[in-house]
């Protein structure tokens, strides 16, 4: 049985935890970061190759991804054979002829 100190201690700590996780996805947050720059709207590739909208270590293979941020968020749940085709496009397009 939980007492009514352990309830209120555990309704704090939901509400910190709460909080943190509101902080952490606002826009201008730690979260909105990659490799310290901020993402760009639309589509942003991933990587530490020079042709990157992210930068990260040479320690990560040289194009990892695409985050797309619509709307100053990236959306959940984004369809996984349109981000793919997305990708598949854009590294065509980066591709030196």
């Amino acid at each position: 049985m939980i007492t009514e100190k352990q309830s209120a201690y555990i309704e704090h700590i939901e509400n910190w935890q709460r909080h943190m996780e509101s902080d952490l996805r606002a826009p201008d947050s730690w979260l909105a970061l990659v490799g310290l720059e901020p993402l760009k709207a639309g589509d942003n590739t991933i990587g530490s190759a020079a042709d990157c909208d992210a930068h990260l270590p040479d320690s990560v293979p040289d194009h990892i991804g695409v985050i797309t941020v619509q709307d100053n968020v990236v959306p959940a749940g984004q369809d996984r054979r349109q981000r793919n085709s997305r990708r598949a496009n854009l590294y065509r397009k980066q591709k030196p002829a």
